[in-house]
């Protein structure tokens, strides 16, 4: 049975972005959508990229139902969304990715989605290390946003 079904809008702070030449040649960076287009970032600090997205949550009101996290951005099967940080050489077509990393919906808990209301939900990730594994490192956990918007 249905409890919540909640709108959710994401804000993921991405620092140490990659370059925009890789090997001379140009590339595309962004949150990848399920149609495999990348959504740009917005400058953000320290030289770091700020995503935004909307999803809509639906909570269950039974413990053996895992809640379910939809949007255009959205991967993964039910029980382990996360979105993508992509990276293509701009000439590239389709599903010719250079590198993809993984942003985890894990922490972000039942509790946070229904104490948001309608704020910002945020997270910052840090993609400095070129070998890291393709779960991008967290710097700041799912957690209500500290700035404005």
């Amino acid at each position: 049975m249905i409890v919540l079904q909640l709108p959710l809008r994401l804000r993921l702070v991405c620092a140490n972005p990659p370059p925009a030449l890789i090997e001379g040649k140009p590339v595309l960076f962004g949150l990848q959508s399920s149609r495999d287009a990348l959504l740009p970032g917005q400058p953000g600090p320290d030289g770091g990229l700020v995503f935004t997205c909307e999803l809509q949550a639906t909570l269950f009101n039974d413990d053996r139902v895992q809640r379910e996290l939809r949007g255009p951005v959205v991967h993964g099967r039910r029980g382990e969304p996360f979105l993508y940080l992509s990276l293509r050489f701009a000439e590239a077509d389709g599903d010719l990715w250079l590198r993809r990393w993984k942003v985890l919906f894990a922490r972000l808990s039942d509790d946070l989605i229904r104490r948001a209301d309608g704020s910002v939900i945020e997270a910052s990730v840090d993609l400095r290390h070129g070998n890291s594994p393709p779960r991008a490192p967290f710097v700041r956990d799912w957690d209500l946003s500290r700035s404005a918007g």
